[in-house]
């Protein structure tokens, strides 16, 4: 069976794309491709769309996502890998494997640094023949912040489900960290529903601490979270008392009494980190949520961060696949999964 493949024109063959996810990848939402395939700040989408070569029928499609990332102090346009699908009756024909060559190729002609993805257990395969290497996998990290819902599915006695969670979360209200930065005065909190100029003024002073870090602008975050067209984001944002500075924000999405934490950012030094975590814990745990949770990939330093206030490792893990050229001057630096900042904002919807 013969194929064929190119990038697809977004605004000719946008019906074609539309059509192939209704009938073979429902769960994807169609406003997806006007916000993230045509909208993106740092340009338009490539996506590379095989057809049959029999009737000319589309029957797979990969997709990289501008995203603009310092490295080292460097600016580089990379693309995020997403949108994999080829149809049932195609997967054991080759198309797959060409549809990722295709993804490093037409990264090379648009000149990006690298290719970065979170890949589903079905695209490995196909990436890791197609050229990509695994760089490590991520880290799933939840808080329990009220232990009522979990004693009692353990115990399924609720009386007794009743004394042991409120043990536990009067226990967990008075002896965890977040009381011992949460108070500090000289700090306080917004709750934002766009992201302002001082998030700019964030990112030019804190961002030379990280090594390797997606651009959070704010007309990046804007774009990114405040104007997604189906998902509701929250900011919490931590600000000096005295001049109203931003020094570091959180968002988040709260679906059935859960916050999941999409992106964080703030300034390393000093206890500005510990005090964004508190206060944010403070108020969360007052919002009638039973958890939070964090997927994150790099700095071990973070990641001890968030297990100090008792945030434990559950499954849900997923590898980071990376394509880098090999004479890339910042192969090294981009090989040390420790420099990495990775967030589920950094990655494709």
């Amino acid at each position: 069976m013969t194929y064929t493949i190119k990038r697809a024109d977004l605004a000719k063959d946008q019906g074609d794309i539309l059509e192939f996810w209704r009938q073979n990848f429902p769960a994807w939402p169609e406003k997806k491709y006007g916000w993230f395939y045509k909208s993106n700040p740092y340009g338009k989408s490539a996506c590379l769309i095989a057809r049959n070569g029999k009737n000319d029928d589309m029957i797979g499609s990969a997709v990289f996502f501008p995203r603009q990332v310092i490295i080292d102090g460097h600016t580089q346009l990379v693309g995020i890998t997403a949108d994999f699908g080829i149809k049932k009756e195609h997967r054991a024909f080759g198309p797959a494997i060409s549809l990722q060559k295709a993804l490093i190729t037409t990264s090379r002609e648009d000149r990006l640094g690298f290719l970065y993805g979170f890949p589903n257990i079905h695209a490995e395969l196909p990436k890791k023949r197609a050229g990509f290497e695994t760089l490590g996998q991520t880290i799933r990290l939840v808080r329990i912040l009220k232990y009522d819902h979990y004693i009692d599915r353990i115990i399924g006695w609720r009386l007794m489900a009743r004394v042991f969670s409120g043990i536990l979360n009067t226990m967990y209200k008075t002896l965890t960290w977040e009381n011992f930065y949460g108070r500090n005065r000289k700090f306080k909190f917004e709750i934002l529903t766009a992201f302002d100029d001082r998030f700019n003024r964030l990112w030019r002073e804190a961002s030379p601490a990280y090594k390797i870090i997606g651009e959070r602008t704010a007309d990046y975050l804007n774009w990114r979270f405040s104007q997604c067209p189906y998902q509701t984001y929250k900011i919490f944002a931590l600000t000096d008392k005295d001049d109203q500075g931003i020094l570091g924000y959180i968002v988040y999405q709260v679906i059935d009494k859960h916050a999941y934490i999409a992106d964080l950012f703030a300034f390393k030094a000093g206890h500005k980190l510990d005090t964004l975590l508190s206060k944010y814990l403070l108020y969360i745990r007052n919002q009638e949520i039973d958890s939070v949770s964090y997927v994150y990939f790099g700095d071990k330093a973070i990641i001890n961060k968030f297990k100090k206030y008792n945030f434990i490792k559950r499954d849900g893990a997923r590898r980071i696949m990376v394509y880098i050229d090999r004479q890339s001057p910042y192969l090294n630096c981009l090989l040390d999964k420790n420099n990495w900042h990775l967030m589920e904002g950094d990655n494709d919807i």
